[in-house]
């Protein structure tokens, strides 16, 4: 087999039959890899405006929020921070397990990693 003609299948199969401790090390580490590098290409291409859902957080509570970003924090070299305006759903969900003023239909969440934004 060529490279050319190797599938993605073909790569599967390879691992689960076939592939050594060392050879699965240097999957999982080209797989965080490009983990890595679509988190920051999807955070470098959000905008302000945009429709988000919220995932992949430490705080799991924040794991399906849904909302529009309404601010973004870009610094060089430094973690992509973004201010989410929750739609009112997602505000009902938060405001269940954080302080959110009683009547608002729309809440703000600031210092959200960007990365853990996903276009909805």
């Amino acid at each position: 087999m060529t490279a050319s003609t190797i599938t993605f299948d073909d790569t599967l199969v390879f691992i689960r039959n076939s592939a050594t401790e060392d050879d699965l090390d240097r999957f999982e580490d080209t797989a965080r890899a490009r983990t890595r590098t679509l988190n920051t290409q999807r955070a470098a291409a959000l905008t302000v405006g945009q429709d988000v859902r919220l995932d992949h957080y430490a705080d799991a509570r924040l794991n399906g929020l849904t909302g529009k970003v309404e601010h973004i924090d870009r610094q060089p070299r430094r973690t992509t921070y973004v201010a989410v305006r929750l739609d009112e759903t997602s505000t009902e969900r938060y405001g269940n397990f954080h302080r959110v003023p009683d009547g608002v239909k729309e809440h703000v969440v600031t210092r959200l990693h960007a990365e853990g934004c996903y276009p909805a």
